[in-house]
């Protein structure tokens, strides 16, 4: 029976990898993502969406907190189009 097992240590290694993985995208996803973001028009709703999931990557990674859903829109409050044009629900 192992007897150095410390688990706070393992505890709060779990919590940073955690955050590390939830709030952390690499960099050839993002770059992926910001040129599709420039190859949308101006004023698509495409083109709203990946700047919205792009918004909310650089929120997680300075903040540490998970900012994106299954959606990639959370934290984006309902009607903040920001001037796109986007459908209404």
């Amino acid at each position: 029976m192992r007897t150095d097992f410390n688990e706070k240590a393992f505890t709060e290694r779990t919590v940073v990898l955690i955050r590390k993985s939830s709030c952390e995208l690499p960099d050839d996803i993002r770059d992926a993502l910001q040129k599709a973001k420039n190859a949308e028009a101006g004023q698509s709703t495409a083109r709203y969406i990946l700047d919205t999931i792009l918004e909310n990557v650089q929120a997680a990674k300075s903040t540490a907190v998970p900012g994106l859903s299954g959606y990639g829109a959370a934290g984006v409050p309902r009607g903040s189009s920001r001037g796109y044009s986007h459908p209404k629900p």
